[in-house]
C-alpha cells in the first residue's frame, strides 16, 4: 500500500505498516462515539421483527499542502443498504445543499441574527 493510499477495509488497515496508526484512530473514533451517546447497546430477541446489520470502518487520510499525512481518520458505518425502505426504516435523512444554507444565512442577515459557526471534527472524514 502506498503512503496516499486507504485500506479498503479493517483487515487490510490492521495488514498494513501503518496498523498502528488506524487501531489508534479507531480506538479514538469509538470513544467519541461513546462520549456523545451516539447508541446504545440492546438485546434484540429472536423474532422481534427487528433486522440487525453490521458496520464496517471506513479510512481516510488527511493532508497539508504538500502531501504530508497530517491526520488518519476512521469512521463507523453501518451496512444501510441491507435495509429496505418501509420495512426496516420510515424516515431518510439528506445532507443540506449549499442554496439552503446561503437562503437560511441570508435571512439571518436581513433579520440582524448573530452567526456563530462550529467545527464537529469527528463528524466527517
Amino acid at each position: 500500500m502506498s503512503l496516499m493510499e486507504v485500506p479498503a477495509s479493517q483487515k487490510e488497515a490492521m495488514a498494513s505498516d501503518e496498523a498502528s496508526k488506524w487501531r489508534d484512530t479507531e480506538e479514538m473514533a469509538m470513544k467519541a462515539m461513546v462520549a456523545i451517546g451516539t447508541w446504545r447497546v440492546l438485546q434484540v430477541p429472536p423474532k422481534a421483527g427487528v433486522k440487525v446489520i453490521n458496520c464496517h470502518w471506513v479510512y481516510a487520510k488527511k493532508t497539508d499542502s504538500a502531501g504530508n499525512v497530517t491526520r488518519y481518520k476512521a469512521r463507523l458505518v453501518a451496512n444501510g443498504y441491507l435495509q429496505q425502505e418501509g420495512i426496516d426504516f420510515f424516515q431518510k435523512y439528506s445532507p443540506v445543499k449549499f442554496t439552503t444554507l446561503r437562503t437560511v444565512i441570508a435571512f439571518a442577515v436581513m433579520s440582524k441574527y448573530s452567526l456563530v459557526q462550529a467545527d464537529a471534527v469527528d463528524a466527517y472524514l
